[in-house]
């Protein structure tokens, strides 16, 4: 009689225990929050310096620079220049 008194307060409780854990109100509980990172939006890719290298009869080195932004040409001239100073 104990042993089925038993068996029927196990039964009980796994179908309740269940029915009371997933029916409880969680509208106290934050939301998560996302928020949109306008940087990432706003990276490109930089488009490449195009340098055609010539080189005279001479051994002097000229260079033709193009792209479409000026900062990154005139890096890449100062870096040029720079090489060829030093030889």
């Amino acid at each position: 009689m104990i042993a089925y008194r038993f068996m029927i307060a196990i039964l009980i409780l796994t179908f309740l225990l269940p029915v009371y854990a997933c029916s409880q109100d969680n509208s106290s509980a934050k939301e998560p929050v996302f928020r949109k990172v306008n940087e990432m939006e706003d990276i490109k890719p930089q488009a490449p310096a195009k340098i055609k290298l010539k080189r005279n009869a001479t051994g002097e080195y000229s260079w033709d620079i193009s792209g479409s932004d000026t900062d990154r040409i005139i890096e890449e001239d100062r870096k040029l220049r720079s090489y060829t100073d030093k030889q």
